[in-house]
C-alpha cells in the first residue's frame, strides 16, 4: 500500500491559509515519504473551498517526486477543454507526475451555478473523458459528441505521454463500477462511503467487468481517497472532531463519520487500515481533519511503521 495526503482545501472558518503554507505542506509530505498529494474539487461548498488546480501547480513547482493527483476533479463543471489545457500543461511542467481523478460530483450547487443540468452529469462525464483523451492524443483533434466538439483545434502543447492517466471515481454502485471498468485507468473510492468488505466486492466486480471488455488486469490501480484522519490518544477527540469540524463541513451525521473516519490512537488506526489493505486497497489518501501538518507527520512516524507488512 502506498500512502498519500490530501491538501486541506475545506475551510472550516473564514481564515484562508497563505499559499506558501500549503506549498510547505506539500514539501513536507514529500520529505516524509508520501507518494501522492491530492486535491478535491468543488466550486460551491457548504463552507469555503480552495481551488485545487492552482494549489497543485504551486506544489508541483516546489517538489520533485511526489505525484500530483486530483481525487476528484469535476471536468463537467470546469469543461474538459479547460481541464485538458490545465493538466496537460501541468503534466509537462512536472515531469509527468499528474494523475487525473475525475467524477461527476455530488453537489447540486456546482451545476446550478454553471448552468449545467444536474440530470446530464453522468452522460457528460462519460463524454468528457473521451474528449479529454482525444484532445491529448491528436495534434488536430476531431470530436463530435453530444456536448463537446473539436474541429482540428485543441490546446497545446500536447502531453508527452498522450496525457495523464485518468482514474474514475465511484462510491461503489454497479453502474459506477462499470463506468470505472470501461473508461478508467484506475479507480478512486471514497473513504467515508465504503467499508473494507464493500471495497473488496467492488474491486472484484471491476476486475470481472474489465475481463468482459477484453482489458488486461494490469496496469490498473486503485486509491481510497478522502480518508479523514485524526491521530490522538485523547478518547474524546474523535467525537469532538466529527461533531465540530467534519459534520458541518461535509453535511454528514457525526455518528456516521465516527464509524468511517480514521480517528483514534495510532494502533487503532493501523488496525483499521490493515483491513483495507487486506481488501485490496493499493493507495491511501489521508485527509487531516485538523492540524494538517502535525497529523501527516504523526501518521508517518507512528502509524505507517505499524503497517510495515503492507507498506509499499
Amino acid at each position: 500500500m502506498k500512502f498519500g495526503v490530501h491538501v486541506p482545501v475545506i475551510l472550516a472558518h473564514d481564515e484562508v491559509p497563505p499559499l506558501r503554507d500549503l506549498v510547505d505542506y506539500g514539501i513536507a509530505a514529500e520529505r516524509l515519504g508520501y507518494s501522492m498529494i491530492a486535491t478535491s474539487d468543488h466550486i460551491v461548498a457548504r463552507t469555503g473551498w480552495l481551488d485545487g488546480p492552482s494549489i497543485l501547480a504551486a506544489i508541483g513547482g516546489a517538489t520533485e517526486r511526489i505525484e500530483l493527483m486530483t481525487a476528484v476533479l469535476l471536468p463537467v463543471v470546469r469543461h474538459p477543454a479547460v481541464v485538458a489545457q490545465t493538466f496537460g500543461s501541468l503534466d509537462r511542467m512536472t515531469n509527468e507526475r499528474v494523475i487525473l481523478g475525475v467524477s461527476a460530483g455530488a453537489h447540486h450547487a456546482d451545476f446550478d451555478l454553471l448552468g449545467i443540468p444536474w440530470s446530464e452529469r453522468w452522460t457528460r462525464l462519460d463524454e468528457s473523458i473521451e474528449f479529454l483523451r482525444t484532445l491529448w492524443s491528436e495534434p488536430q483533434p476531431h470530436f463530435d459528441g453530444r456536448f463537446y466538439h473539436a474541429d482540428s483545434v485543441g490546446p497545446k502543447p500536447l502531453p508527452a505521454r498522450g496525457g495523464p492517466p485518468i482514474w474514475v471515481g465511484s462510491w461503489g454502485s454497479p453502474v459506477g463500477l462499470r463506468r470505472v471498468a470501461r473508461l478508467g485507468d484506475g479507480w478512486i473510492a471514497s473513504g467515508f462511503n465504503i467499508t473494507p468488505e464493500r471495497f473488496q466486492a467492488a474491486w472484484q466486480m471491476i476486475a470481472t467487468e474489465r475481463a468482459k471488455l477484453g482489458k488486461a488486469p494490469e496496469p490498473f490501480d486503485n486509491a481510497l481517497a478522502s480518508v479523514f484522519v485524526y491521530i490522538s490518544d485523547d478518547p474524546n477527540a474523535p467525537r469532538r472532531i466529527a461533531r465540530d469540524i467534519l459534520g458541518p463541513a461535509l453535511g454528514r451525521d457525526p455518528h456516521e463519520l465516527l464509524r468511517l473516519a480514521l480517528m483514534g490512537t495510532p494502533e487503532a488506526c493501523a488496525e483499521r487500515l490493515a483491513r483495507y489493505a487486506e481488501a485490496g486497497v493499493r493507495r491511501l489518501l489521508l485527509w487531516p481533519a485538523a492540524e494538517p501538518r502535525e497529523q501527516i507527520e504523526r501518521f508517518a512516524q507512528q502509524v505507517i511503521p505499524l503497517l510495515a507488512e503492507w507498506a509499499d
